[in-house]
């Protein structure tokens, strides 16, 4: 196909990809990741606090088999 096309995506707009390396991470790709600071929050809190009534279920069905 002829650059600077009538129809398609970029509709007689010349343009030029952007390598991947000098792309930055988009914040919707970066959610729900865990950040170190986060993973020592959440061990923190479920080292005072215990496990859930579920998750001690879970975990007592997984040790029988």
């Amino acid at each position: 196909m002829a650059r600077g096309t009538v129809f398609g995506i970029g509709k007689g707009h010349v343009v030029s990809k952007i390598a991947k390396e000098d792309r930055r991470a988009k914040p919707s790709n970066m959610k729900g990741r865990l950040c170190s600071r986060t993973n020592k929050i959440r061990a923190l809190i479920r080292s005072v606090v215990g496990w859930a009534p579920y998750e001690v279920r879970m975990k007592e069905l997984l040790r029988t088999g």
